[in-house]
């Protein structure tokens, strides 16, 4: 019998910020983000990732947008308290990712994130 964990950790935005730490996700695969309570209404996400070695600085040009076959940006949407389920395929083969608001936010936001272990 193989027992399957649920893991997490989070990605913080800063106050009067709109993109999130990085986030590892090569031992620990991304399939789903919690947003906080205080998460303000009809504030989507979009997806930046980065192919270098080690995670870029928050200023750095290596993190790109991420977006769909179409060049469309990857978007989440999703309400306070709701948790948002990630398509593995959109991010699969990324190492370091963050989330990007579509607006700055007026205080730290707290996102939680996680995936399945086997």
């Amino acid at each position: 019998m193989t027992n399957i964990i649920l893991a997490g950790s989070a990605a913080v935005i800063p106050n009067g910020a709109a993109t999130s730490s990085g986030m590892d996700i090569r031992q620990r695969p991304l399939s789903w983000l919690l947003l906080p309570s205080d998460w303000p209404a009809g504030v989507a996400l979009t997806v930046q990732a980065a192919v270098t070695e080690t995670m870029p600085a928050a200023g750095s040009a290596d993190w790109k947008d991420v977006v769909d076959r179409y060049g469309a940006a990857i978007t989440l949407a999703g309400a306070a308290g709701q948790i948002i389920a990630i398509e593995p395929g959109l991010i699969m083969g990324f190492r370091w990712l963050r989330l990007k608001a579509a607006a700055n936010q007026l205080a730290e936001r707290s996102i939680q994130w996680g995936g399945w272990y086997l």
